[in-house]
């Protein structure tokens, strides 16, 4: 019995002591649904901020390219504006050397000359110096809106200068007729089809008491209380003013057996 015993027993060792039990193999990781879902958010989002950044850039340049665009558009022509007025001025002295040379040489050339210079003096084609006033106006530093200058005010004031005897005006350089009109495209103010700077500077030759009239006026105490509410700046004063002559088209006047009045 004991050789058997020991036999069974060396052989149930001789099991155990070379089995080596196996090692669990590791499960492999799982991503979460939602996690992937917010992979892909998160990818998505971050391609239309690409996106977006990249419009706007371009938007950005292409919005500068025509801004400077229209800015170099709009010096040529106002250069050529001047050449133009140059060229008038220059044609319109030569009439008037040619009219001079020849209309005094008979008493009806005489009488035509002092009713023409009459006529274009009335119509404001020709310059004046004297005594009037200078009314500039500008915009709220920086403001905006109501805070800026509209067409509508330069002509209250136009029309209220005239209205107090005012025989001439000019806004910033351009000398107001019976055809000159004042109105806005977009932001900016037209005077005689040209867009004026700022400050707007009204000058009216007129009594010399002008300024006096004018600041006692309705139209003067509108002045005040557009200052009072919106910042509008605006000054007045009396001086001997010089204005130019209108660079409008002169109307054709059929002189021959016409009358001029």
């Amino acid at each position: 019995m004991s050789l058997l015993t020991s036999l069974f027993d060396d052989a149930v060792r001789s099991d155990y002591g070379t089995h080596t039990p196996e090692k669990p193999q590791a499960r492999p990781m799982r991503i979460p649904r939602n996690a992937v879902g917010l992979v892909i958010v998160v990818a998505l989002v971050g391609f239309i901020l690409a996106t977006a950044v990249a419009t706007v850039r371009a938007q950005q340049s292409t919005t500068a390219a025509q801004r400077q665009e229209l800015l170099e558009r709009i010096a040529v022509a106002e250069f050529e504006n001047l050449r133009i007025d140059a060229e008038i001025a220059v044609r319109e002295a030569e009439v008037s050397d040619l009219s001079a040379a020849v209309l005094p040489n008979s008493p009806e050339g005489r009488l035509l000359a002092d009713r023409l210079a009459t006529a274009q003096a009335a119509a404001g084609y020709t310059s004046i110096t004297g005594p009037g006033v200078v009314l500039s106006m500008s915009d709220q530093p920086g403001g905006a809106g109501l805070g800026r200058v509209m067409d509508t005010d330069l002509q209250a004031a136009t029309n209220a200068l005239w209205s107090l005897g005012a025989t001439a005006i000019a806004i910033n350089g351009i000398r107001m007729t019976s055809t000159t009109a004042i109105r806005s495209a977009g932001e900016a103010i037209l005077v005689d089809y040209r867009p004026l700077a700022i400050p707007y500077v009204i000058t009216a030759a007129g009594p010399v008491d002008l300024a006096t009239r004018f600041a006692e006026s309705p139209d003067g105490a509108a002045l005040r209380s557009l200052r009072r509410q919106y910042g509008i700046e605006w000054s007045l004063d009396s001086a001997q003013v010089e204005l130019p002559a209108s660079a409008a088209e002169l109307p054709y006047l059929a002189l021959s057996g016409q009358e001029i009045s």
